[in-house]
């Protein structure tokens, strides 16, 4: 469902006069507040997880000689939340542009303080080769270790998005289709709420709550058991 197609939804499971809105923009009194508990419901059911599999994203950039970190924009993106790569479920890859991906070989995370006093100090400033190790500044740009020396290499790597909103009819929330009621039964709560009807509340609470639960099973990065302890 579209934006537009929620708010009507939420309208008809509420009981709300009339047939819901003929648009999302430029509504007033009940439908604007229709409109609002979708939005609102689809901002914090974003906001439930920072690592829902539908807020994930992929990056891919080309480096720049003796440039050691990257901006999110610089990297081509504008949505950044958090970079994966010091994680069991991603890591950032590198390979040689003119070569491709049959030279790409995975990048090694530090910590950012690591990679200050190896490759930010002394002659290592000026020390350019292909990079092997990554990190993320407290600015959240990505740096790379040692500085590269061309701009030959590709850099590659996950990254989550942050939360957006909708604003045009057409919009679509970016969670799987069979999920999008769980952003209508949330904006029930709200009406429940402001109407302060326990039962509608109650009600959508539960259905929310189900349909909540299935999304953790099939929107979230699965769970990977460690070694055996030595």
């Amino acid at each position: 469902m579209n934006f537009l197609a929620l708010a009507q939804k939420l309208v008809e499971k509420c009981g709300m006069s009339g047939n819901g809105p003929v648009s999302v923009v430029g509504q007033t009194g009940e439908m604007k507040r229709a409109v609002n508990w979708i939005n609102e419901a689809w901002l914090n059911i974003q906001e439930i997880r920072e690592d829902w599999d539908w807020m994930r994203g992929s990056v891919s950039f080309s480096t720049v000689p003796q440039k050691a970190a990257y901006t999110a924009q610089e990297a081509g993106i504008s949505d950044l939340a958090e970079w994966l790569m010091n994680t069991r479920i991603c890591s950032f890859r590198t390979y040689d542009t003119d070569v491709g991906v049959a030279s790409e070989i995975f990048l090694n995370y530090i910590d950012y303080n690591n990679y200050r006093d190896t490759y930010l100090y002394g002659n290592m400033r000026l020390s350019y080769a292909r990079p092997l190790y990554i990190t993320t500044t407290p600015d959240q740009s990505i740096a790379l270790g040692q500085i590269p020396d061309s701009a030959n290499y590709t850099i590659v790597g996950d990254y989550f998005k942050t939360p957006s909103q909708m604003t045009e009819d057409a919009d679509i929330p970016a969670l799987p289709s069979r999920f999008h009621m769980a952003i209508v039964y949330l904006a029930m709560v709200y009406y429940g709420e402001y109407e302060q009807d326990d039962y509608v509340r109650t009600t959508s609470m539960e259905n929310f709550n189900k349909m909540l639960g299935r999304m953790n099973i099939a929107q979230l990065p699965e769970v990977v058991a460690g070694g055996a302890l030595a």
